[in-house]
């Protein structure tokens, strides 16, 4: 098991009987997101840094694309991409992975291959607009959470929805734009307040950190309320685990 502390990587074992041990730090005041690769390295995302950091078991660190000295929206090679915040990371089956990349409103794709592509929105240009992905717009968003079907959503918490992208085309898939709020419900009733952290179960079902509500969301739109989270900064991250677990890393305290 993985934890992120004040930008450092902490790993212990599963059960909990190892004590923590320190891989590595990323940056101070960290908060973003964090994939696995097939190949056993953890991927992160350095906002403050402006990069994407790859961690080794062993605590060995490198850049796998970014740089620390400018932040830009810069598609290419890995060595030659910029990000501006970059902040969400989600892989698919395929071995892609995507980032949100908050500074520039975008979500970026990195290919197994080693090109960085601005994969939807337009930087620098935040807003809210569906439809193809080059014309879509999105707001300040929170994490990007791969489907099994193989869509991308995405937690667009400036505009208080969620954001599914298929087939090259950005849809509204839960709440109402600019309409905050904590009704459940389906397709136009549901309301979302600040979503941000996002997770999605073997069976289709998607867990959002809604600020101070954990919010479940079915295949066919459902959304309902499964928790309440006290705590000024409500819940950071999600992740689903093992037998239908479900962990949940929150801020502050009540």
């Amino acid at each position: 098991a993985y934890g992120l502390t004040n930008g450092e990587v902490r790993r212990r074992s599963a059960d909990g009987t190892e004590p923590a041990r320190a891989l590595g730090r990323v940056a101070p005041n960290y908060l973003g997101g964090a994939t696995f690769e097939a190949e056993g390295r953890l991927l992160v995302t350095d906002p403050n840094g402006h990069r994407l950091l790859a961690l080794l078991p062993d605590g060995t660190q490198t850049v796998l694309a970014g740089s620390a000295q400018k932040s830009d929206s810069i598609d290419g090679p890995f060595a030659e991409a910029r990000f501006d915040s970059p902040v969400g990371m989600a892989r698919d089956t395929l071995g892609n992975t995507y980032v949100t990349d908050a500074g520039a409103h975008t979500i970026r794709r990195l290919s197994r291959d080693g090109q960085v592509s601005t994969w939807a929105g337009r930087a620098p240009q935040a807003g809210f607009a569906d439809g193809p992905a080059a014309s879509a717009r999105f707001g300040q968003y929170g994490l990007a959470v791969t489907e099994a079907a193989g869509s991308v959503l995405v937690a667009d918490s400036g505009n208080a929805v969620l954001r599914r992208i298929a087939g090259g085309v950005v849809s509204t898939w839960a709440g109402v734009v600019g309409e905050r709020g904590t009704a459940d419900g389906g397709p136009g009733v549901a309301r979302l307040e600040y979503p941000s952290a996002i997770t999605a179960s073997a069976d289709g079902t998607v867990y959002v950190g809604d600020y101070q509500r954990l919010r479940r969301i079915t295949p066919q739109g459902q959304v309902s309320t499964v928790a309440l989270v006290p705590g000024p900064e409500g819940v950071l991250a999600l992740q689903t685990g093992a037998r239908g677990s479900l962990y949940a890393a929150t801020g502050g305290s009540a």
